[in-house]
């Protein structure tokens, strides 16, 4: 569902969620929903990135959640498709003893980096 924003507000808010974790999809998706904003899951990068250029040509702010632990992910292509400013706002996370793949995700920009636990309990906040 889509909400269109105010005429006082700055363009609404596109959460993309790039994971598999049906659980965690539920979660993150009510969130959005209840503050207002849109959002969609996508498991692929290609899905990724066309919902990315969507939501920017729509007016939309985008912010990018990305699961390190998905499958088939390619970080690095990832981060040089997103738009810079996206990709300064966008929190990746997974689990915390997957250090490589977090640092690796700070070394290519992402805004957020984070552990899932830390995730789960503050993607509320991150969504404001």
């Amino acid at each position: 569902m889509s909400v269109s924003p105010s005429a006082d507000r700055r363009p609404g808010l596109l959460v993309v969620l790039h994971c598999n974790d049906l659980m965690l999809n539920s979660s993150v998706g009510g969130a959005a929903k209840s503050l207002g904003h849109e959002f969609l899951r996508v498991t692929t990068s290609a899905e990724l990135t066309t919902a990315v250029s969507d939501g920017i040509s729509r007016g939309c702010r985008v912010l990018v959640c990305l699961d390190l632990s998905s499958s088939g992910l390619d970080l690095q292509e990832l981060a040089n498709c997103l738009p810079p400013d996206v990709l300064r706002e966008a929190v990746a996370y997974g689990p915390h003893v997957h250090e490589s793949r977090l640092q690796a995700a700070r070394e290519l920009g992402f805004g957020q980096v984070m552990s899932r636990g830390a995730f789960s309990s503050k993607f509320p906040t991150l969504m404001q």
